[in-house]
């Protein structure tokens, strides 16, 4: 009777432990399983994230540079083909004479090292090439690039086959006509009166009707002086560029050992290059990471625009994929974490499976119990110790994993921070670079107008010095043409049709006015190019003292086509105000930069308004204005389109036409420059952002924001100055530039600042 209440006080205890064991093993591994889920899952998910920012990033700038080695490529063809177009424009060529094509054109070849040789050839296909000489044969009809120069179209041809073991080459083929462009246009002219008269009477005539080229004038160049060119790309190591005509073919390839052994790309056996080519061959531009062989790279390709070719750079994956390397290190970081934390996952299971072994081991006590109830007190005591051993053990394992869990949210929070970090520190280079770019940019503008001045001086120079020698003769001739009619008023009639034909007296007194037009065009070229010498400044030291004034009017002068009147518009009135200062000391080519930016939104923002506003009849309400205003002691001091300095600002009434003020004043120790405009104005918002990188007001696509922000670092960081800006909604824009007269560290060595600067 005594054992009936036992075996059920046992069997009750036993499952009550294993329910305990088992819900708390559970639990905890349930909960570590959770944690290591959902900082796997965010780990894993920024890595891709910051992965991808990476490379985009790295693919951006890959192209930048392919976009701006084609630049310099186009800009190499330009100028090429410019070379060959004035060559075909000369009055040697145009002759048609050998005589006097030979000897040029040897002079022209010796003078350009760039061309292989020149070629002047005729619509038969016979030629005279300058190494050869003479050659009648007609084998150029079969080319492209020779009947587009009969048609009267200056073109660039892809790869030519190479004769008489010439390297390969490229062709730039220019038509070469009988008369100057004006005689043509004047011939346009005539034709467009002779079909007036013609259909006056009924008859039908071609006033489009041109005339034909009398032949072409060929430049051959090297393929090597293009690879030269591709060469200087600034790539990777192991990376190579390569350029593709229109067929496909690759006409510069400095690495050559890289391009496939397929002549033609396009029919290419290897798929990879096919796909690429057919790409490039539709004009497109982009980047693609495939697979060459057995390594894994990144084309950057776009298209020039001065050729029918395409330009590609090829950069090893490895090399464009080096800055993940700090990526990855984190992401190997991570996963470690990850790791130990599985390990203390593993040692709860292994805990758990414990648990039920000894849960085993009590039931078998229990059966034993059974058989021996003389041991009961024995084995209530054995059990009530493991049981007690076995909580403190699970608590124990419970508080490392509550440690565990709480190094893991650490490790999460820190990662969240470096991807912040790393993300900031991404569009602080992307912002950085974009002013580098810029600041290059114009960099190259000077560069480029400077040369462009000195290039178009020389020509200029000669044209102008022969003019009068060209009115002189020109006056003697019509002087012997007078005296042989006034020796033989009968000329035979051969004579006398040739001179109806060409329109003799029209000639005669046309002549003298086209030279006088030509002697006005080479003075204003030259004034011109003064303006652009000036405004670039590339050959002055980096400080000198100089006139603002120059650079006011030299900005000007380059900004002159837009204050001119449109279709749909009112002129800009400019007006100065200047001030006898004193030499200023500054970066001449920077301060102009300055002056552009300022000028240039300014009549943007003229533009803008005076498209909306009725300006004929502002315009005449102002000249009513000025004419009620002139009397003797103050006359009317400006008119449309034209510059005028006055002593006083102008009158309200006038300041309804769009209107540019230029003030300059000398103050203590700088010089002050205020340029005031009567657009619509900025609110107080637009005003205090005017001057930070990338702001812009105007359409996408038509301003980058870095203009006004380079300005205020040219004034302020590099001359220790002042560049504010005051404006009003309706009322205006106005910026105030103080520049020292004097830099910091050249006022102890100036002799005579305080001396007024004399022009």
């Amino acid at each position: 009777m005594s054992r009936l209440p036992v075996q059920p006080f046992f069997q009750t205890l036993r499952g009550k432990l294993l329910l305990n064991q088992l819900s708390r093993g559970w639990i905890s591994l349930a909960l570590l399983a959770s944690s290591i889920l959902i900082v796997g899952t965010t780990a894993i998910t920024s890595y891709w994230l910051v992965r991808r920012i990476i490379l985009d990033n790295v693919k951006t700038n890959t192209l930048l540079t392919v976009e701006k080695a084609g630049d310099d490529i186009d800009q190499w063809l330009a100028t090429r083909v410019t070379e060959v177009e004035t060559l075909a424009n000369q009055v040697a060529i145009r002759s048609m004479h050998l005589e006097a094509v030979i000897p040029f054109l040897s002079l022209e070849a010796d003078r350009l090292p760039e061309y292989h040789y020149l070629m002047y050839a005729y619509p038969n296909g016979s030629y005279y090439r300058t190494e050869q000489g003479f050659v009648k044969d007609n084998k150029l009809l079969k080319y492209s690039y020779f009947k587009q120069a009969l048609a009267g179209k200056v073109n660039i041809s892809g790869l030519v086959p190479s004769t008489l073991g010439d390297p390969q080459q490229i062709s730039i083929a220019a038509p070469v006509w009988s008369s100057s462009p004006l005689r043509r246009k004047i011939s346009k002219q005539r034709a467009e009166v002779r079909a007036e008269n013609l259909y006056a009477f009924g008859l039908s005539g071609d006033p489009d009707k041109q005339p034909t080229p009398i032949g072409a004038l060929i430049g051959v160049i090297p393929l090597k002086h293009i690879a030269e060119v591709v060469a200087t790309i600034p790539k990777l190591p192991d990376s190579y560029a390569f350029v593709l005509d229109e067929q496909g073919l690759p006409i510069a390839q400095p690495q050559a050992e890289n391009l496939p052994p397929d002549r033609n790309l396009l029919h290419s056996k290897n798929p990879v290059w096919k796909n690429i080519s057919q790409t490039m061959m539709h004009h497109k531009h982009g980047v693609e990471r495939v697979r060459l062989g057995e390594q894994w790279v990144y084309v950057a390709y776009v298209p020039l625009r001065r050729a029918n070719w395409s330009l590609a750079l090829v950069v090893p994956a490895s090399q464009v994929e080096k800055q993940l390397d700090g990526l990855n290190t984190l992401a190997f970081v991570v996963a470690g974490a990850l790791a130990i934390a599985s390990l203390f996952g593993f040692q709860q299971i292994r805990l758990l499976k414990q648990a039920e072994d000894h849960s085993a081991e009590l039931a078998d006590t229990n059966d034993q119990l059974q058989k021996e109830v003389q041991e009961r007190q024995r084995v209530e005591v054995e059990l009530l110790q493991s049981q007690t051993d076995l909580e403190h053990r699970v608590a124990a394992r419970t508080a490392e994993l509550a440690t565990a869990n709480q190094v893991l949210q650490t490790s999460e929070t820190q990662l969240k921070h470096q991807a912040q970090q790393l993300a900031k520190a991404l569009e602080e280079l992307q912002q950085t670079q974009s002013q580098l770019i810029q600041t290059e940019k114009m960099s190259s503008l000077g560069q480029l107008v400077a040369g462009v001045a000195h290039e178009i001086n020389n020509p200029v120079n000669f044209i102008h010095a022969n003019l009068p020698y060209a009115q002189q003769y020109m006056q003697e001739l019509v002087q012997l043409v007078k005296t042989y009619q006034a020796s033989y008023p009968n000329p035979a009639p051969a004579v006398q049709a040739k001179a109806e034909e060409i329109d003799l007296e029209f000639l005669i007194g046309d002549l003298a006015k086209v030279l006088e037009s030509m002697q006005i065009g080479t003075e204003r070229i030259r004034q011109i190019v003064l303006s652009l010498r000036n405004f670039s400044r590339l050959d002055e030291a980096e400080m000198k003292q100089v006139d603002i004034h120059d650079g006011l009017d030299n900005t000007l002068l380059i900004l002159q086509n837009r204050l001119k009147a449109k279709p749909d518009s009112s002129d800009i009135q400019v007006i100065k105000q200047y001030h006898n200062p004193y030499p200023v000391e500054c970066c001449a080519g920077q301060l102009n930069q300055v002056f552009m930016n300022i000028l240039a939104n300014a009549i943007d923002a003229l533009e803008e308004k005076r498209q909306t506003a009725p300006w004929q009849a502002i315009q005449e309400k102002a000249e009513l204005s000025l004419s009620e205003r002139s009397t003797p002691d103050r006359p009317r001091s400006f008119r449309a389109g034209q510059y005028s300095t006055l002593q006083q600002p102008p009158a309200s009434s006038v300041t309804d036409l769009p209107t540019i003020w230029i003030q300059t004043a000398a103050l203590d120790d700088s010089l002050e420059i205020r340029i005031k405009d009567n657009g619509p104005g900025m609110s107080e918002e637009v005003q205090s952002k005017v001057f930070d990188p990338f702001f812009t007001t105007k359409p996408v696509g038509k301003g980058t924001g870095i203009g006004m922000s380079i300005s205020y670092q040219i004034i302020v960081e590099k001359h220790g100055g002042q560049l504010l800006c005051h404006s009003a909604p309706n009322i205006g824009t106005e910026f105030v530039i103080q520049i020292p007269l004097l830099q910091p560290r050249d006022k102890a060595l100036a002799p005579d600042s305080t001396r007024p600067y004399e022009k």
